[in-house]
């Protein structure tokens, strides 16, 4: 049922979500009928987010619950950090324009998961433009060359190892998105973040691509973890190239 619904929200475009079989809400039935939710043939069912068979007939109920609460931050948190900056030289920060907004998108999402994505994208961004140095470019062209020629002792057909040969060339210069991210890291001093940073990533790459499904409560750190690290390299570097960062940097993401 599960898998038909699914099938059924894609074919029509509609997207259904078939969630995870937990209930999101409970009530106590003998508590419920006895301040008269319910009647005496009534049963009450846990509102469960996901698929669950119930009898047909109109005898079911399920409890809907609303709350209400405000979460509110402190202003003069933001007012002073604002102070703090007044006289630093924000617009020479050279870091892609980019990845500040979406580190803010990160921190104002309220999904664990799209907090994740949207800070490891924020320093994925700095480490777009990241080219092979010339020492790098020129060993790669001496490997593509070689490997036309003949080079190895595996069995290769011509076209095959053509092939492999153009692949090694159209790498000369960009690098992997984890090496772009390695090399700013480093250029910016930040080598103790590059195992931490790859910790992070395994764990986002195996619940993101379904090899290792993280509960909520490992997703909700993750969520946490990410957007700490994500932040700091992102404050670092800003304060590298001359910001004089707020007070308050430190109690967020500690030594900056």
């Amino acid at each position: 049922m599960r898998a038909l619904l699914e099938i059924a929200g894609v074919s029509v475009r509609l997207g259904i979500d078939v969630g995870d079989d937990k209930p999101t809400g409970w009530m106590n039935e003998k508590w419920a009928r006895t301040e008269g939710f319910i009647q005496p043939h009534e049963r009450l069912l846990p509102n469960v987010h996901g698929l669950m068979v119930i009898e047909d007939d109109a005898f079911t109920k399920f409890p809907i619950m609303a709350f209400q609460g405000v979460v509110t931050a402190d202003p003069n948190a933001l007012i002073q950090a604002l102070i703090d900056l007044d006289r630093s030289p924000v617009s020479t920060v050279a870091m892609a324009p980019s990845a500040l907004r979406i580190m803010n998108l990160a921190l104002a999402s309220p999904e664990p998961l799209s907090q994740i994505v949207l800070a490891f994208s924020a320093i994925e961004e700095l480490g777009q433009n990241e080219t092979s140095t010339p020492a790098q470019s020129a060993l790669l062209h001496e490997l593509a060359v070689e490997v036309g020629k003949g080079f190895g002792h595996v069995t290769i057909t011509g076209a095959e190892r053509q092939e492999v040969a153009a692949s090694i060339g159209r790498s000369l210069h960009k690098l992997g998105l984890r090496q772009g991210v390695v090399r700013v890291l480093r250029s910016y001093g930040m080598n103790s973040e590059v195992k931490e940073w790859d910790r992070l990533y395994a764990l986002l790459s195996g619940h993101f691509h379904g090899t290792a499904r993280l509960s909520e409560q490992d997703e909700a750190r993750l969520a946490f973890d990410s957007q700490t690290i994500c932040g700091r390299i992102i404050l670092t570097i800003a304060k590298k190239e001359g910001v004089s960062l707020p007070s308050i940097t430190a109690t967020h993401f500690g030594p900056v």
